[in-house]
């Protein structure tokens, strides 16, 4: 099967299986074993995982780990929160949806879908140290993602300033775009009074902003360089 630039899509369910909506949004699934990929926050760069929590999951989900233990992992968005006319999309070149704060950004996410099959929500704590060991298991640095990551040196002509989501095919893991660099990504996950964002930007160092890290940002904040990513809760 190819995608609209000809590209396969991968059919192996741990390279980075695509599935696409009947409006174009893409989301990669993330496969969980619970041995080599267990569902767990466990990425200690930035602020340690043991201070933070979840922010309440969205009605009717009821418990992020019951699709893992049903399914066998979750689907994230292929992108980063795109903006086209006011409408979030999970879609190559799309503008990321940036200057939105952490409470819209969350209730985007969990708008985007809402059927008795299938829920969307802001992406957890725990599902993006879950994709971050994926990964990392094949051999991709998480501490320092300045090779595969829109930062401030990255070696990518074009990198340093806000990109379209899907720029680069190099700043991809997994099929999944832009988790190192391009705008942090708002995380429905709680720091004392701020919440959680992940991934570094394109003014930071891959090395010291990687994609692993954990910042404490103001979540009333809706700066240019901070967007959010979705995931599915297939119920």
């Amino acid at each position: 099967m190819a995608i609209e630039d000809g590209t396969e899509w991968p059919t192996d369910w741990n390279e980075g299986l695509v599935i696409e909506d009947i409006s174009g949004n893409q989301f990669v699934w993330v496969p969980v074993d619970g041995t080599n990929v267990p569902y767990a926050k466990w990425c200690t760069t930035g602020i340690s995982n043991a201070t933070t929590t979840n922010d309440s999951i969205l009605s009717g989900a009821v418990d992020e780990n019951t699709q893992v233990t049903t399914y066998g992992g979750f689907y994230i968005a292929r992108y980063e929160a795109g903006n086209q006319a006011a409408t979030l999309v999970s879609k190559k070149n799309a503008t990321v949806w940036t200057n939105i704060n952490y409470n819209n950004s969350k209730t985007q996410s969990e708008a985007m879908y809402n059927t008795a099959e299938v829920k969307s929500g802001l992406v957890t704590g725990t599902q993006w140290d879950t994709a971050m060991k994926w990964i990392q298991n094949a051999s991709i640095s998480i501490t320092d993602s300045t090779i595969w990551g829109n930062h401030l040196n990255s070696v990518v002509t074009g990198h340093g300033v806000k990109q379209v989501a899907g720029y680069s095919e190099i700043w991809k893991a997994k099929n999944i775009y832009d988790l190192a660099g391009n705008t942090w990504d708002w995380t429905n996950e709680i720091y004392s009074s701020s919440r959680v964002g992940r991934g570094g930007n394109y003014g930071n160092s891959g090395s010291d902003y990687s994609a692993a890290y954990r910042s404490s940002i103001d979540p009333i904040g809706t700066g240019g360089n901070v967007s959010f990513r979705v995931v599915l809760y297939i119920l």
